[in-house]
């Protein structure tokens, strides 16, 4: 009987210790677009760009030992605003796979009231997503380590500039 509980006991701490190699990266990707709209222009503009996993050292490391993505959460920043005091943005998300299909639940809008005081006050906002959209993106991720967002936007007048940040923050799980 002793034998027996020793040899569960082992392959308990066995088991445990292998539990112990898994662990996560916190990564957020970040890009930005200027966005630049003369008097005499349209109000809006549209700009895409790709996260690429591989962007990221410790990621790429592990790259054979990815055992799936958490997307966290999309914000939005602005700086560098030069315009009109009253001026709001819309920003409207989406999400694209490798193929250029775009996946998920659709198109995310985001508004932002008062561009100057959102570029002074350097604050980032929350995009909401749907949970549909999550689980795309983050399959999008697991199959292909990459995902694109689009950006469509408008302003209210014109001449705007600025500078639009977005950040993904996601969790990458790893199991050597």
């Amino acid at each position: 009987m002793k034998r027996v509980f020793l040899l569960t006991l082992t392959i308990a701490a066995l088991y445990s210790c292998d539990k112990l190699l898994d662990f996560a990266i916190n990564h957020t990707f970040e890009d930005s677009y200027e966005v630049n709209l003369p008097a005499d222009s349209d109000t809006t503009y549209s700009q895409s760009f790709t996260f690429d996993a591989s962007d990221n050292q410790e990621i790429e490391d592990n790259i054979d030992h990815l055992n799936g993505y958490s997307l966290k959460s999309l914000k939005l920043s602005i700086s560098d605003y030069v315009g009109g005091d009253d001026v709001d943005g819309s920003f409207s998300f989406s999400f694209k796979n490798a193929a250029g299909n775009t996946i998920g639940d659709g198109v995310t809008t985001v508004t932002l009231e008062n561009l100057a005081g959102w570029s002074s006050s350097g604050d980032k906002t929350d995009v909401p997503l749907t949970q549909g959209t999550i689980d795309a993106v983050q399959n999008e991720l697991a199959a292909n380590n990459a995902v694109t967002v689009m950006i469509a936007g408008s302003v209210t007048e014109v001449p705007v500039q600025f500078t639009a940040h977005v950040f993904l923050e996601v969790e990458v799980n790893v199991s050597p």
